[in-house]
């Protein structure tokens, strides 16, 4: 009896292995928010952003209110963030233009709370439990 279980134990354990870890948290559940690029046009600073909803609702409204720091740690800029109406699984990208910087004078920029965040029948939501954040540039990007 101890060897049959000790086998199922060992097949079950050999079968996890072999169908992979389990999927990342990126893939469902939460909203993903990347900073994908950041380029210097015409005078100004231009974010780029890749937004997906996997929480498995639709989303009336998302907005974020986020904070520019300096390449030196201050705070120069409160802004607001919007991406719209978010169905679920949708992918969206956004360009935000972020003053007269360039965008080496952005060290950080932090996502500081949701600033909306409504179902689609008008009910509220919370868009910062499960927000997962990353950045694809050399400005650091977080919660």
């Amino acid at each position: 009896m101890l060897r049959k279980l000790t086998a199922l134990a060992v097949s079950g354990l050999t079968a996890a292995a072999l169908c992979g870890p389990a999927p990342a948290l990126a893939q469902s559940g939460n909203i993903s928010l990347e900073l994908n690029a950041a380029r210097d046009v015409e005078g100004t600073c231009r974010l780029i952003f890749v937004v997906t909803n996997n929480t498995g609702a639709d989303l009336g409204d998302l907005a974020y209110e986020v904070v520019m720091f300096d390449s030196e740690g201050t705070v120069d800029e409160l802004l607001t963030f919007g991406f719209g109406d978010m169905g679920k699984g949708r992918t969206k990208v956004r360009t935000f233009i972020i003053g007269e910087k360039s965008c080496g004078d952005i060290g950080r920029v932090l996502v500081n709370g949701e600033a909306a965040c409504a179902t689609a029948d008008g009910g509220a939501g919370s868009c910062m439990n499960g927000l997962v954040t990353s950045s694809r540039t050399d400005i650091e990007f977080g919660t």
